[in-house]
């Protein structure tokens, strides 16, 4: 029988897992001379908080005494919303070179969150948000090199 206690276990030592590969690839960018920071920077960020949140929750829910609620899995509106989000996060590493991080940020923000939620302006409105936030964060005041899409002449 499944529990939310085994599930959250696993669930860590999955997220940590993907910490770790993060952490690998980033290692494996190369960097250029003279850049504020080198763009191994939010990869090695987010690998290395994935990696530790991951083992955070494996360590709780094993050192837990209570197993938590019985879990059916796995649920068929479950798993097509799991699909939806895979082939989503696909279509946007596909996507990031072409159009840019900051217009891929918000496609897939809109997709994941139109499915989600059914409402199609609060979609295009978060993903317009999640857009702007992306480009002025990470390039306008980090100064980081990201992929800027077609029509962003270089």
């Amino acid at each position: 029988m499944r529990t939310q206690r085994t599930a959250d276990l696993w669930a860590g030592l999955f997220l940590a897992g993907v910490g770790v590969v993060v952490l690998i690839a980033a290692l494996q960018i190369k960097t250029a001379v003279g850049e504020r920071l080198p763009p191994a920077t939010l990869p090695l960020t987010l690998g290395a908080f994935l990696t530790l949140s991951g083992l955070l929750l494996s360590l709780r829910s094993w050192r837990s005494r209570e197993d938590g609620a019985v879990i059916e899995w796995p649920l068929a509106g479950r798993a097509w919303r799991l699909a939806w989000s895979f082939l989503g996060l696909t279509a946007y590493l596909v996507l990031v070179e072409p159009l840019g991080m900051a217009a891929a940020s918000g496609v897939f923000t809109w997709g994941l969150v139109w499915y989600l939620d059914r409402r199609w302006l609060r979609a295009l409105v978060i993903a317009a948000v999640t857009g702007l936030v992306v480009h002025f964060v990470f390039v306008v005041l980090l100064g980081l090199t990201l992929p800027q899409g077609f029509w962003v002449a270089e």
